[in-house]
């Protein structure tokens, strides 16, 4: 679970940034897998800048 937490964070740092992009990117290889990793927990943050 820690292995998951770097990642999270950067893409945090980059939302900040607003440099969206970049994230939708990272989201497609981190966020998606993780939202079943997270027991199922559902990660729309990015979903809620639109």
């Amino acid at each position: 679970m820690s292995e998951s937490l770097p990642p999270v964070h950067f893409l945090m740092t980059e939302v900040k940034a607003k440099n969206i992009s970049k994230v939708e990117t990272i989201a497609n290889f981190c966020l998606k897998p993780a939202q079943y990793l997270w027991h199922g927990k559902k990660i729309d943050f990015i979903q809620e800048l639109d």
